[in-house]
């Protein structure tokens, strides 16, 4: 069995949370009573017996509180070089409500031999998170899938995963044409997605009403769009996202069945690999999990605890809480642009970790169809790919693959703000770092203790209460590298101080999970990443995949007032992107956007849900037609 840590996602799970998930709370807290009872255990007990609990747990009758997710994509077809926009919607299964459980969502996307070419973690947020997929050139023209499901979704049957083919073009490859009968193939124009979406709700489009201002625009004029609640029958608030693309009757998906219907959760079983094998997978109310497993040598000191840091400015240090079998589960913070994990631990001289893969290994349940092209929509898709080109080779301008990414914001270390902080660039410069810290930094001093040195930090709290006033810690403090602590002090001193920046000092006893350090001293580099120096074998460095940082989809403005970039080509395949659209009952929501150089028919499409929980889709075409205007 494996145990979350101090910082567990059970604390979101309060009254204080919206109305929907109050509803369901008895049912869910139930299931987490039983899924905490390790936790619970681990901490009085040590995990004496964690794993015999586990096989005792009946993962049948867990999935009383059941997810399931719908994903938005801009549109269904796609040339590589693009990039796929997308928005997903995760609600309670039975009774269809945006739901606040899950907090990631998983999101992949798989070849014709069901290998993930793209695999990526996006944040949700009451229910609903969004991101992008840049497709690479090197993708193979074909039929692949995209598929999301949460954490707490892989304790069931891969089959109850959200699942929708996408159809990815490569324009540098010859593209499949019709045969020489003249039979055309129309395995495209239903992109079924799969078992078990069948969506029985019916009128789906007198949920919102779509207005525009006209039906046909010229180029980069403004297209004026209205969108509102047209259902009368009770109080309800729209949860929605909206796509404006080239509408073409061979590459379009006309099939609505995945607009995450109501279903008994009873019937939602897992596999029999999953209840024989498990394991189980706590649901991700905070931020990611991750599950792994410890090999500990060299040890000191058997009761050692393990830690893991995430390193930089903003950095964060958990205790890795495990089973006797060296099993062990984490839940990180929802940050995003992280791309390493450091393993440590006090007593033991070298760690090594294996973290499990956090994405699903059971193929898609979809099939890859062949299809074929006739002459129409070659040349619409060779249309497509010079509006591609056109923007990739202008981005600096069409801003093509999205614009302003959200900054990591965790604030302070973990630590929050040190009692003392040295910035190192207003003193004079020493050669070593043990000359800078016996000259400058009073509060800390270099001490050999049986034979080696170590690093003691003055006890501010014995100084403020005592008639003393130059006591230092009895142990030695916790040093650490940009936020990673490094045991191996001779190490540290050998650091080239013009290579540091700062160095913070905690002057106070510091509690993570059951050690307690006596101080901390901080050494942070200027670009809070060591600096490109090569951090100690005992230190297990992973590789980690943190949350995607969403992009913003950019569509220009042609308005008067926008003459500067005119002369710029507007050969946007998608018009317009919005996956943040609120609707109260009763009220409107007017939209903007301008259409490009490229004439066509575009397809309006809008997906969503409403506060009961009903699924919203409706569509409304527009025509450009080159204007007149030179």
């Amino acid at each position: 069995m494996i145990v979350l840590t101090t910082e567990g996602p059970w604390k979101d799970l309060t009254i204080g949370q919206n109305d929907q998930l109050m509803k369901d709370q008895y049912r869910i807290i139930g299931c987490l009573l039983l899924w905490m009872l390790p936790a619970l255990l681990l901490s009085q007990n040590q995990a004496k017996n964690l794993d015999s609990l586990s096989k005792a747990f009946d993962p049948f009758g867990m999935p009383q509180y059941q997810e399931k997710v719908f994903v938005h994509t801009d549109k269904p077809y796609y040339l590589t070089g693009e990039t796929i926009w997308f928005n997903a919607y995760c609600t309670n299964l039975k009774e269809g409500h945006l739901t606040e459980l899950s907090r990631v969502l998983y999101v992949e996307l798989s070849n014709s031999d069901n290998q993930p070419v793209m695999q990526l973690k996006t944040s949700l947020k009451s229910g609903v998170g969004h991101g992008q997929m840049l497709l690479s050139t090197k993708l193979a023209t074909g039929s692949y899938v995209l598929r999301a499901y949460t954490a707490w979704m892989r304790n069931s049957h891969q089959k109850y995963f959200y699942q929708q083919r996408i159809m990815v073009i490569n324009p540098l490859t010859a593209l499949p044409e019709n045969s020489p009968s003249g039979e055309k193939s129309t395995a495209i124009l239903n992109l079924s997605t799969g078992t078990g979406t069948v969506n029985e709700e019916p009128n789906l489009e007198n949920r919102v009403k779509v207005t525009t201002n006209k039906e046909i625009y010229a180029n980069r004029e403004a297209v004026m769009l209205e969108l509102m609640t047209s259902h009368s029958e009770e109080y309800q608030d729209l949860t929605l996202s909206i796509s404006v693309y080239p509408y073409h009757r061979q590459l379009e998906n006309n099939d609505n069945n995945n607009l995450l219907p109501r279903e008994n959760p009873e019937e939602h079983q897992v596999s029999a690999e999953q209840a024989t094998a498990g394991p189980l997978y706590f649901p991700e109310t905070i931020g990611p999990i991750i599950y792994g497993k410890s090999e500990k040598s060299g040890y000191s000191d058997t009761q050692s605890s393990l830690f893991v840091s995430i390193a930089g400015k903003s950095s964060r240090i958990y205790e890795v809480v495990g089973t006797d079998s060296n099993n062990f589960a984490v839940e990180l913070p929802p940050a995003i642009d992280f791309q390493h994990l450091y393993f440590w631990s006090k007593g033991y001289r070298e760690t090594n970790i294996t973290l499990q893969d956090p994405f699903d290994k059971r193929p898609p349940q979809l099939s890859a169809p062949a299809w074929q092209f006739d002459s129409s929509t070659i040349e619409f898709i060779e249309g497509q790919s010079v509006n591609m080109q056109v923007s990739n080779l202008y981005q600096e301008y069409t801003k093509i693959h999205g614009y302003q990414q959200l900054e990591r914001n965790w604030g302070r270390p973990f630590y929050g703000h040190p009692e003392f902080q040295y910035y190192l660039d207003d003193y004079t410069r020493f050669l070593s770092l043990d000359e800078v810290i016996r000259e400058y930094i009073k509060y800390v001093s270099p001490r050999k203790r049986g034979g080696s040195l170590n690093l003691y930090v003055w006890d501010e709290y014995t100084n403020s209460h005592s008639l003393a006033n130059n006591v230092f810690f009895d142990n030695p403090a916790l040093v650490m590298l940009d936020g990673v602590p490094v045991n191996d002090l001779g190490w540290v001193m050998d650091i080239d101080p013009l290579l540091i920046e700062t160095i913070d000092v905690v002057t106070k006893k510091y509690f993570i999970g059951d050690e307690v350090f006596s101080g901390m001293i901080n050494l942070k580099t200027y670009h809070h990443h060591f600096a490109g120096l090569e951090l100690p074998l005992i230190i297990d460095r992973k590789s980690y995949q943190s949350i995607q940082n969403p992009k913003e989809f950019y569509h220009p403005d042609h308005g008067e007032s926008a003459s500067a970039n005119k002369r710029i080509p507007d050969r946007r395949n998608t018009l317009y992107w919005n996956p943040h659209i609120a609707i109260t009952s009763e009220k409107s929501e007017q939209l903007q956007f301008y259409t490009g150089d490229t004439t066509g028919e575009y397809l309006i499409e809008i997906y969503g849900i409403t506060s009961q929980g009903n699924p919203i889709y409706q569509t409304k075409k527009i025509r450009v037609i080159k204007s007149n205007t030179p």
